[in-house]
């Protein structure tokens, strides 16, 4: 069995276990914290270009709903709940975010 998002929702699993998730190391506190998930699925809804399977985020503290399925626990979220997508500078052209 599978999940199968509709609208725009967007199904992801921790990524904890894991030192680099695509590339990316995860840092000790998001581990600890077990903030960071790899999206599984998204619905047909979903707009963001950036939110598809395999993306990296950031999991918002009390938005998501927990779901077990074949003994995996997916997220179950809503698009405009994640504020935050991890990527490495690869993806990001090198450049860091710097505010002036």
């Amino acid at each position: 069995m599978k999940l199968d998002p509709l609208g725009a929702t967007i199904i992801c699993k921790n990524q904890i276990a894991k030192e680099e998730v695509d590339g990316i190391i995860i840092p000790e506190s998001a581990k600890k914290q077990e903030e960071v998930a790899v999206i599984e699925s998204v619905g047909p809804d979903v707009k963001s270009e950036k939110l598809r399977s395999g993306t990296v985020i950031v999991l918002p503290v009390y938005a998501s709903r927990k779901h077990e399925l074949d003994g995996e626990t997916y997220h179950i979220l809503d698009e405009d709940d994640i504020k935050v997508v991890i990527v490495s500078d690869d993806q990001h052209g090198g450049k860091k975010n710097r505010r002036r």
